[in-house]
């Protein structure tokens, strides 16, 4: 598992209902988490079956301009894989 964050510009800090719901539909997403002030999101993938790319995609179709992060193993520490 791996895990993609994305900064998202202050013109789309608000999120659209359900965008969460839109990005656990990719195959191979398994958890999405929306930072407090809706400013970043974090997507939980199987790198197997979805790209950063596609990830973003997703959020440029949903209506938010986004600048991605480099992605990283889904481990508390980043340590481990």
């Amino acid at each position: 598992m791996r895990l993609a964050s994305f900064t998202l510009n202050q013109s789309a800090a608000r999120f659209a209902p359900g965008v969460e719901q839109n990005l656990l539909c990719l195959p191979g997403v398994s958890d999405v988490l929306l930072g407090g002030d809706h400013d970043t999101c974090s997507v939980v993938y199987d790198d197997a079956l979805v790209t950063p790319a596609a990830l973003r995609t997703a959020l440029k179709e949903a209506g938010y301009d986004c600048a991605p992060e480099a992605p990283r193993s889904a481990s508390c520490c980043g340590s481990c894989s």
